[in-house]
């Protein structure tokens, strides 16, 4: 070892203290000649690295978060780099797999140094372990009676037995052991079975059929066998991906590889039936693929051998299949649990006579069969038949009820829309566009192949898997399949296309040959005519010429509107070519110029913007955007000092000037360049809005420049004032406005309209908004709302009875409390809630929620609900509020995702709820409803007192008396510091309870969001 520490640690320690169950090591950790740390250590793994959590923590230069891993047992030390960006080093040697350490020899983790020393007794088991040279043959053959294998977890489970992943302590890898239930242990038929699997397995040698290592019983006397590890995906979880969307997975895997993968697979099972051995049990869920492009057809538990003369099962008439229910495509293709008795397999990749029980006709032909459903679920995305219920489907396969695969080409026909239904399980449109394929769309020679291999009748279908392989093998190779019986013509376009330098070199020249022999013709025939025909090509030159350059000028306004486009996104650069070349084609156009201007104006090269604007102004000196413009540079111009800086108060009339023309990103620009902080740009709006003579509560500058403006209990703000402003967000709470028009067209985001006597939503049609709140509003017609991007909307304390209106909107937050007039939610199914307030409404079913991903439910004060069963099929439930009447609700338990659970509060942790609940059922008492909390004094405004009315008085009189009664003057602004706070960009933060009676007081509602 290389610059050892002036002080070494003794290589032996003293083994007084340790215990044989805990012999320990010591680590020495060094950086240059300094000890930083010492560890003692047991057997183990121990992450190495800078992160605190590390096991061992080593605080020095080039030291990964989490860079090595150290594993430590009775027989050897090893070490592992876990990607590391400097690596781990023995002996200055670069640690590419995990590697054994000898005590000799020096690790380096960065620019630290780390030295290992035993104690005694553990370096004496270390000299006898089995990789010990001097090792003894008796010594040698004890360590290879001890224990074989290390489980390390659980991969699957299935109905005969459980999926292992385990390490062979021997030779040192890891690999998959499958073992056998108890409860089917006790079944001689099973355990046979299960003899079989491993035995027909470990016979079928080939590079595509996973490798049975070990057939055996450990020392529970469980029997189990081993088989290669495999670490990669399933083909059912890669066709799931195509259909989800994932760019990943459908750039990884396009047709022309899931189609090799399918060959593969197809020269395993052509294999496993020249031994005469069926599979039965094919589907995407048994198609292994590795991380290296290996291929593996898995569980061959199924597998019959059809030279066994053995009668697996009776013959007497089928048993009727039980109408299990079935969810659509996308469940389809992750597959039933595997059927025994008559039927073997596993629905729908079963072949018909699988479907009918008729077990002595299953032969190749029926594997053939499956490999044409794998093959359909490769190009259509989903099975080859679905259904309701396992009946349904089975009848389909043995009726041949399926679609072919190109019929869910866009347009799709009926039969394919019939068969696919509306949407998958997963939430993949049924009709979605198979992007996997080449032009999105079905090769129409590929779908013959696939009904040619699901034909109804045996005969029917490819005899051989390897006729199967050479029509893919055709259409791979660019060749007409003879499953599809192409014409002619058909045969011409695949010959064309496979030889595409031929034919175009074909056309070249063939072009080119009559080109000169019409030339020439023409030249005999109208030589008389030569000097008029000169003329008259010199003439049409001429004019291609000027149409061409007509042409080029066309595309000017294309160049500006990219342009324009690149303005909005900053790229200031890029946008100042694209006008540049746009004005070479048309120099007269006067906005080109201005847009010049624009543009470097926005890069503070103000003499080369007063020039363009003056051009502008030269071209159409009615441009008054232009003069606008010229102005505002000579004024920044002359303000510019001997060093050369611009004035504070002329920067910010710059930012506010271009604010105010709609060039934000401009703005932005200036911004940054001058480096202008929030509390700068809240002054120059603030100097701005009293320049106005708008009175607001609060408000605040967003990130893009725009603002947030709360005119809570402002009698009646100037929205004409407002139109000229960057607004986005506004809060108008307790104000007296009925009409909305007045906002119609501003490019509003959030807007709360909270205690007001609105009805007419109409005006916000064609909105941005994404925040809307109309707690305790006169509003009762929700359809205006239907096409409004709309995330979070409030309704709480409203007389809004139908819903129906908001089905389809992509809502996360929906607040409806003390809404008593909601009893039908159904308009909700299949909305990405995460959070919903139905509490003291009249709902009485909560099944139209199943399909939302929600997170937190109040339900309190639902008197007419009785059934909460349905929050078991929400499996992303975290918080639910239920009302006290639901008693029998012992089911909740088995919710894995509840956290917080409670008759009263929001809060309260599901366990401590459970503990009350089970005190209270032994001594047969009910929970009683907490006090409602008490406003201060001093937050009891008459505002907050008028908000304390139920919404169910909200009426056109009331409305009427509203608006007569208040003073002209708004009300003070409220005393208590939450008042005074800036406004913030909503992040909704659902309450954990929604008052029965009265909404919160006006300094906590939440300021609009501007967030764009």
């Amino acid at each position: 070892m290389s610059d050892l520490p002036t002080v070494m640690p003794d290589p032996q320690l003293n083994d007084a203290d340790a215990t044989p169950e805990q012999i320990q090591a010591e680590i020495f950790v060094y950086v240059g000649q300094e000890l930083k740390a010492k560890y003692a250590i047991e057997h183990g793994e121990y992450i190495i690295g800078r992160d605190a959590s590390c096991p061992i923590r080593i605080d020095a230069d080039l030291v990964s978060r989490h860079h090595a891993r150290l594993t430590f047992n009775a027989y050897e030390l090893v070490i592992e780099d876990l990607g590391s960006s400097n690596g781990v080093f023995i002996d200055s040697i670069q640690v590419q797999l995990p590697t054994r350490v000898r005590l000799d020899q020096e690790v380096q983790v960065g620019t630290a140094r780390l030295f290992i020393r035993l104690r005694a007794e553990a370096a004496k088991q270390l000299a006898e372990a089995l990789w010990d040279k001097d090792l003894g043959l008796a010594q040698v053959r004890e360590q290879l009676e001890e224990k074989k294998y290390k489980v390390i977890t659980t991969i699957n489970r299935g109905g005969m037995g459980v999926i292992l992943q385990a390490r062979d302590l021997r030779i040192r890898r890891t690999v998959a052991m499958k073992v056998m239930k108890t409860s089917n242990q006790f079944s001689r038929e099973n355990v046979l079975r299960f003899i079989d699997e491993a035995q027909l397995t470990g016979q079928l040698e080939h590079p595509n059929i996973v490798p049975i290592y070990e057939l055996g019983i450990d020392d529970q006397g469980e029997i189990f066998y081993t088989m290669k590890f495999v670490k990669g995906t399933t083909l059912d979880d890669v066709l799931r991906g195509i259909r989800n969307g994932r760019q990943k997975t459908i750039e990884k895997y396009p047709l022309g590889t899931l189609l090799t993968i399918f060959q593969k697979v197809c020269d395993a099972v052509a294999y496993a039936h020249s031994k005469s051995i069926v599979h039965r049990d094919l589907k995407p869920e048994n198609i292994m693929i590795g991380s290296f492009g290996e291929v593996l057809v898995m569980d061959w538990g199924l597998a019959k051998n059809l030279t066994t003369v053995r009668k697996e099962t009776p013959e007497h008439p089928q048993e009727p299949v039980p109408d299990t229910p079935v969810a659509k495509s996308g469940d389809n293709l992750r597959g039933f649990e595997t059927m025994h008795g008559l039927i073997v397999g596993t629905p729908p990749y079963i072949s018909p006579e699988q479907a009918r029980g008729e077990l002595d006709r299953i032969d190749e032909r029926s594997d053939i069969y499956v490999l044409g459903g794998i093959l359909y679920a490769i190009l259509a995305l989903r099975p080859p038949v679905e259904g309701e219920s396992v009946h349904e489907v089975v009848e389909k396969i043995v009726t041949s009820a399926i679609a072919p695969p190109s019929s869910y080409n866009q347009p799709a026909r009926k039969s394919a829309a019939k068969t696919a239904g509306e949407n998958s399980s997963d939430g993949a449109p049924a009709n979605f566009v198979f992007a996997h394929c080449p032009n999105k769309r079905i090769p129409d020679g590929l779908s013959a192949v696939v009904m040619k291999a699901l034909a109804l009748d045996p005969a029917d279908r490819y005899q051989h898997v390897e006729d199967l392989q050479t029509d893919i093998e055709a259409y791979q190779g660019g060749f007409a399949t003879k499953a599809e019986r192409a014409s002619v013509a058909k045969h011409a376009l695949l010959f064309a296309a496979r030889h595409k330098k031929e034919v175009a070199l074909f056309l070249v020249f063939a072009v080119i040959f009559n080109v000169v022999v019409i030339g020439f013709f023409l030249q005999l025939m109208h030589e008389r005519d030569r000097a008029r025909l000169s003329e008259k090509r010199a003439i049409d030159q001429e004019q291609l010429a000027a149409a061409r350059l007509n042409e080029l000028r066309g595309t000017a306004p294309t160049f500006a509107s990219d342009a324009q486009q690149l303005i909005d996104e900053n790229r200031f650069p890029e946008a100042l070519e694209k006008i540049e070349y746009a004005i070479q084609q048309v120099p007269n156009e006067a906005t080109y110029h201005n847009l010049r201007g624009n543009i470097l104006q926005a890069q503070l090269r103000l003499e080369e913007a007063a020039d363009a604007y003056t051009e502008a102004l030269r071209l159409n000196p009615k441009l008054k955007e232009a003069q606008v413009n010229l102005d505002l540079s000579r004024r920044v111009l002359k303000s510019i000092g001997t060093d050369e800086q611009i004035k504070p108060a002329i920067q910010d009339e710059l930012y506010k000037a271009l604010m105010n023309q709609g060039r934000h990103s401009a703005a932005e620009s200036i911004r940054d360049e001058f480096g202008m902080d929030k509390q700068r740009l809240n002054k120059i709006w603030r100097d701005t809005f009293d320049k106005h003579g708008l009175r607001a509560q609060r408000f605040e500058t967003n990130g893009d420049g725009t603002v947030s403006v709360d005119f809570s209990y402002v009698a009646q703000p100037d929205f004409k004032k407002l139109r000229d402003l960057p607004v986005t967000g506004l809060i108008l709470d307790e104000t007296r406005i009925t009409d909305l028009n007045a906002l119609k067209g501003m490019e509003l985001e959030s807007l709360s309209l909270g205690h007001t006597v609105v009805r007419d939503l109409s005006p916000l049609e064609g909105m941005p908004l994404r925040n809307l709140s109309l707690e305790g509003s006169a509003v009762l017609d929700l359809r205006p709302l239907h096409d409004l991007p709309l995330e979070v909307l409030r309704l709480s304390t409203t007389r809004v009875a139908n819903l129906v209106p908001l089905k389809g909107m992509p809502i996360e937050q929906l607040y409806l409390a003390n809404c008593r007039s909601i009893k039908d939610i159904s308009a909700l199914d299949g909305m990405p809630l995460q959070t919903l307030t139905l509490n003291h409404t009249s709902i009485t079913d909560l099944k139209p929620l199943i399909h939302s991903p929600l997170r937190e439910l109040n339900l309190e004060g639902c008197t007419s609900l009785t059934d909460l069963r349905p929050l078991m099929e929400i499996a992303t439930l975290e918080s639910v509020l239920i009302p006290l009447q639901c008693k029998d609700i012992a089911f909740l338990r088995n919710h894995l995702g509840i956290k917080r659970l409670s008759y009263i509060k929001m809060t309260e942790p599901a366990e401590e709820f459970w503990k009350a609940f089970d005190t209270r059922a032994a001594g047969h008492s009910t929970p009683k409803q907490s006090a409602r909390p008490v406003l201060l004094k001093a937050e009891v405004t008459p505002a907050a007192k008028e908000k304390e009315k139920p919404a169910e008085k909200v009426t056109e009189k009331t409305a009427e008396k509203a608006a007569d009664k208040t003073p002209d003057k708004a009300p003070e602004k409220p005393t208590n510091k939450a008042a005074e706070k800036p406004v913030e960009k909503a992040t909704e933060k659902p309450s954990d309870k929604t008052p029965e009676k009265a909404p919160e007081p006006p300094d906590k509602k939440p300021a609009p969001s501007a967030a764009k």
